[in-house]
């Protein structure tokens, strides 16, 4: 039964024009009393300065009354029922309006990615809202973000997530609480960083001549040998591709002296480089082989100054 007279009365109300009252009922008490009737099919008010008690969606109340004439008008009124005045039920906390959005996108020139994500949060006492994130992934430390809160209307507040993310697959996940209260909620989104258009890094053996040095000995390093292009220069997590003279991927250096003269053949050790289960840390996994010839020469003739 009150519902249907609730009803009745805000569909009279949404089609009367608004006007100033000729009394003022600002001091009328609020304490509810049986003046709401049903008479003869008639909802029936009362008193003078009772009315239907509105919320404006900025908080404040208003009172719809009617004048001698019979037109309707609104004054200001205290709030009959203030919500949240305590902590709310657990049911009622902090909730996120609408769902996050995972990102993509290729790195800048700075091997960066700017982000700007607004959303909102629906908490019955937003001023005791606090809203913080973090970030998980393999360069976590090097995201640049911030939170801003913009507007409140009643209930609902608008942020702002912005900054920059560095390359790599990164998890951020922002938690609202009420730490008065206790309670809070958490929303999480993929950004997935790509380092700025650059093809998968590729190799090529090389052929390399080198002659004996005054000390009778000469050195090839894994690097001069097996030619690297297309690596990311600003993401270490990213795939890149190293080799080395055998399994150890340490051993890069292979020095010869004047009993190597000639051609050598050489088996290089291809390792890929990357972090292959997203924790942090590098992985060095074993490619393919690569084989080359390399030659030693004795230009300056020290070999033969030394007796050999």
């Amino acid at each position: 039964m009150n519902r249907f007279i609730l009803i009745l009365i805000i569909c009279v109300i949404g089609s009367i024009n608004k006007g100033p009252i000729a009394q003022s009922c600002i001091n009328n008490s609020l304490t509810p009393i049986p003046e709401i009737h049903l008479e003869d099919g008639d909802v029936f008010i009362e008193g003078s300065c009772d009315g239907l008690v509105l919320t404006a969606p900025n908080g404040t109340c208003f009172r719809v009354l009617v004048n001698d004439d019979g037109t309707f008008g609104t004054e200001s009124a205290g709030c009959p029922f203030i919500p949240c005045a305590s902590c709310p039920a657990v049911e009622n906390a902090p909730t996120f309006i609408g769902s996050f959005s995972d990102l993509s996108a290729q790195a800048d020139a700075n091997c960066e990615f700017m982000i700007s994500v607004p959303f909102q949060i629906d908490y019955c006492i937003p001023d005791n809202l606090s809203v913080g994130f973090s970030v998980s992934g393999p360069n976590a430390a090097d995201a640049n973000l911030s939170i801003n809160a913009s507007v409140t209307n009643g209930s609902v507040s608008d942020y702002i997530l912005s900054g920059t993310m560095p390359i790599g697959s990164h998890t951020i996940s922002v938690n609202a609480f009420d730490s008065n209260c206790g309670l809070s909620t958490i929303e999480s989104f993929d950004v997935v960083v790509i380092p700025p258009g650059s093809p998968p890094p590729t190799f090529q053996c090389k052929k390399i001549v080198k002659t004996i040095g005054n000390a009778g000995s000469v050195s090839f390093t894994s690097d001069e040998i097996v030619c690297v292009s297309n690596g990311s220069s600003c993401d270490p997590f990213a795939p890149s591709i190293i080799s080395s003279f055998s399994s150890d991927p340490t051993d890069t250096v292979r020095s010869y002296d004047c009993t190597n003269i000639g051609d050598i053949q050489v088996t290089m050790f291809i390792f890929n480089v990357f972090d292959s289960n997203n924790n942090g840390v590098l992985d060095t996994i074993f490619s393919e082989p690569c084989f080359a010839i390399q030659t030693v020469i004795d230009q300056n003739n020290i070999c033969s100054a030394m007796g050999n």
